[in-house]
This record gives structure tokens, C-alpha cells and sequence, in this order.
């Protein structure tokens, strides 16, 4: 088993050296078709109105984060474009970057929810053998025939993540970090065409938590996925999306007749030294629309 010392210094040894697209590439979004669509018109529960108006398109290589307070709707906004909550009006497209085949998302949570009994490069391969809801200690041989088949696309995974030199640990030999690395490399693993983050980072200490967005950046931009990250973390959304979609109740209805729409729509500033000043007009904007809400 590895020591905690170890552990820490697998996660600092995870620097920047993946080689990015060229310009070209990482801006092909500007021009190209957008991989995802989301335009809910309405979503309740019950008689209570969560969401309402909801529209923003995501390209290849782009990533949005939907910000907003707790109960907002943010999760449930996840949840549809997942597909595991089709009880709502509008519309919502998943263009597949191959043609011949149907499009794919990948989803990481806020916990890695890893299998205790599988390595790392297993838990990465458990994604390709069907419902891991429904995995095993007695389909483990399945999991690693299929990991053996599919090795050369784990280990390229693997060395995006800096996980290498962990592909034979058992979850319980790795940090916090560690885990969620594991955790996005398996949520990579069937190269989706969408990749969806549910609060991944809301769990981990703070070093750790801007090493993984910096790393998150890097994969994003490297596998052109179109990216949608959940979180009610003005800091997080401004390092590490592209856009900020905040949602909010509308100030303008009663909070029950429409549900969380979208109240800013923002593209963060490149300059490190405005990014403080963006939070603070984002909490400022969230702080408003919440007080309009309760009038």
C-alpha cells in the first residue's frame, strides 16, 4: 500500500505538459456547428416550475458552467441533458462527431464512484462493458479482458491524467485527487461527444481542486469534447469555463410561474487580474436576482 506521502506527491508531480491543439483547432468552434443544444422551454415538479427559457449551445472543445445557488435547478439541468430526465418541454441535441454512430456522453460526479475491487486502469475499462450499476466482484475477469483489449486507449488516458504509474493501485491507494483523475479518464474513456461535470471538484481541497481544473482544461481542449460543468462556485466557473451561464429565478415573474432561467450569460476575461473582479459581479448578480425572488 502506499503512504500518504506518496500519494501527496503523485498529485504534485501532475504538471502541464500535454501538448494542446493548434489554434486552428481549439477555435474550430467559432465557425463549426455546435455539438450540443439545450433549449428547454419548461421543466416542473409537480405544480412548482424549475426550470423555464433555458437556451445555450455548446461547440467542440468548449466548455459552459451553469452556475447557480443551491436548488436552482442546475442538477436537474444535468440530469436532461444526461437523458435520465425526459419529463420536461423543448429540445435538446447531441450531434456525434462520427456520423456513423449514435452520440455519446460522459458524465463525472461529484464522487469518483470507483469499484474498491478494481485497479485503476480497470475502473477506467468499467465504462465499456455496460452498466456499472449493475458490476461485480464476479464480473471483474470480464472487466479486465476488456481492458486488455482496449489497453492502448487506457494507457493514452492514463498518461493524460498523470495516472501511469498508478494503473495497478486499488482505490484505496490514492488521493482524493487521484480518484477524480480516475474518474475523468473513465468518463473519457468511449470518447463522448459531451462531457458533463456534476460539482467534481466541490469535495477536494483547494490546491488540488485548480490542479484539476487546469488539467480539465488541458483534456477538454486535447479531446475536442463539448463540456458542461455544474457548479454553484463562482471561482471555479470563471478558471475554468469558456462561458458562465448563471441561472437564476427571473426578476421579472413570480419564481413558481417560470423556474431558473438564465439571467447572465458571460465569456471570462483572459487577464488573471479581472477574473476577481467577474466573480464579484457574478455573486452580485446572483445576490440580486435571489432577493428579486423572495419579494
Amino acid at each position: 500500500m502506499r503512504s500518504p506521502v506518496e500519494r501527496q506527491s503523485e498529485d504534485e508531480n501532475m504538471h502541464a505538459s500535454i501538448h494542446l491543439p493548434t489554434d486552428a483547432s481549439t477555435n474550430q468552434h467559432n465557425t463549426a456547428p455546435p455539438r450540443l443544444r439545450v433549449a428547454i422551454q419548461q421543466k416542473r415538479y409537480g405544480t412548482k416550475a424549475v426550470l423555464g427559457n433555458i437556451e445555450f449551445n455548446v461547440h467542440a472543445g468548449e466548455i459552459i458552467a451553469v452556475l447557480g445557488a443551491s436548488g436552482c435547478g442546475k442538477s436537474t439541468l444535468l440530469r436532461a441533458i444526461a437523458g435520465l430526465d425526459q419529463n420536461w418541454q423543448g429540445n435538446i441535441e447531441i450531434h456525434a462527431a462520427n456520423n456513423n454512430r449514435a452520440a455519446i456522453v460522459g458524465v463525472v460526479y461529484q464522487e469518483p464512484r470507483l469499484m474498491p475491487w478494481l485497479t485503476v486502469e480497470e475502473n477506467i475499462a468499467l465504462a465499456l462493458v455496460g452498466d456499472p450499476t449493475k458490476t461485480n466482484k464476479n464480473t471483474a475477469g470480464t472487466i479486465r479482458a476488456t481492458n486488455k483489449e482496449s489497453n492502448p486507449n487506457i494507457h493514452g488516458l492514463l498518461q493524460a491524467v498523470y495516472l501511469e504509474n498508478a494503473r495497478h493501485c486499488l482505490p484505496k491507494q490514492l488521493s482524493g485527487g487521484m480518484a477524480q483523475r480516475v474518474a475523468i479518464a473513465r468518463a473519457l474513456v468511449r470518447a463522448p461527444d459531451v462531457l458533463l461535470l456534476d460539482e467534481p471538484f466541490s469535495a477536494l481541497d483547494i490546491l488540488t481542486r485548480r490542479r484539476l481544473i487546469s488539467l480539465t482544461r488541458e483534456v477538454t481542449a486535447r479531446f475536442q469534447t463539448a463540456t458542461v460543468l455544474v457548479t454553484h462556485d463562482p471561482d471555479e466557473a470563471v478558471r475554468l469555463a469558456d462561458r458562465v451561464v448563471v441561472l437564476a429565478h427571473s426578476s421579472t415573474a413570480h419564481p413558481d410561474a417560470a423556474g431558473a432561467t438564465i439571467c447572465a450569460d458571460i465569456r471570462p476575461s483572459s487577464d488573471p487580474a479581472d477574473k476577481f473582479r467577474e466573480v464579484e459581479g457574478i455573486i452580485a448578480t446572483l445576490h440580486h436576482h435571489k432577493q428579486a425572488a423572495h419579494r
